[in-house]
């Protein structure tokens, strides 16, 4: 059971620190990160529309459902516009941040009703994203909404990164903790019952 938890230990902190140097290359080289991320998106949404499309045409006519045929067609072609047209991507993101924002104001709302006082927190982020989201949409084909991206992906992947290898360190320390004190009561137990029997 140890074996295996150390196992998974080392696959998380390997992944977070996979994911720590990736939102270092978006802060750092963000146009080069962005269009590796776009190519690498766009490649996996024709490979998986692909995919669909030929598990289709192999299934029986009698059991084929023609909203898979669709959903197929739809990966293939969304994959292709990314690919073809290079802002496309970028307004995508925009889109995204500002439904966020969206969803962060809200929280914000909901926080306020319940009467929290750091509600003003959500509602400023939320916000920041609505700003960002709506700017990026606009300047989708200039180099700012590239870096602002770019930077929006790398912080928030390297404070993911960061907050899961701090948890992974902490839950660590928790576990070698109750290890000892289980441990240090089993010797205790067994020293007792060594007492008894003398």
């Amino acid at each position: 059971m140890e074996e295996v938890l150390k196992v998974k230990k080392i696959r998380l902190i390997v992944w977070n620190c996979v994911l720590l140097i990736l939102g270092l290359l978006f802060c750092f080289l963000p146009e080069t990160a962005l269009s590796v991320l776009e190519t690498v998106v766009s490649s996996c949404l024709i490979v998986y529309g692909v995919f669909c499309l030929v598990a289709y045409l192999f299934t029986p006519i009698l059991i084929r459902d023609s909203s898979f045929l669709v959903s197929s067609i739809l990966f293939i072609l969304t994959g292709v516009l990314l690919n073809a047209v290079n802002s496309l991507f970028i307004v995508g993101m925009g889109i995204f941040i500002v439904v966020q924002g969206v969803v962060e104001l809200g929280y914000g709302a909901d926080l306020k009703l319940y009467g929290d006082k750091k509600y003003w927190i959500d509602a400023l982020l939320g916000l920041i994203f609505l700003i960002l989201g709506v700017a990026i949409i606009i300047l989708c084909n200039t180099h700012v909404a590239v870096t602002i991206v770019s930077l929006i992906l790398g912080i928030a992947l390297i404070v993911y990164a960061c907050g899961n290898l701090y948890l992974i360190l902490a839950l660590h320390r928790t576990f070698e903790r109750v290890k000892k004190q289980v441990e240090s009561q089993n010797d205790d137990s067994n020293d007792f019952k060594d007492y008894n029997i003398k």
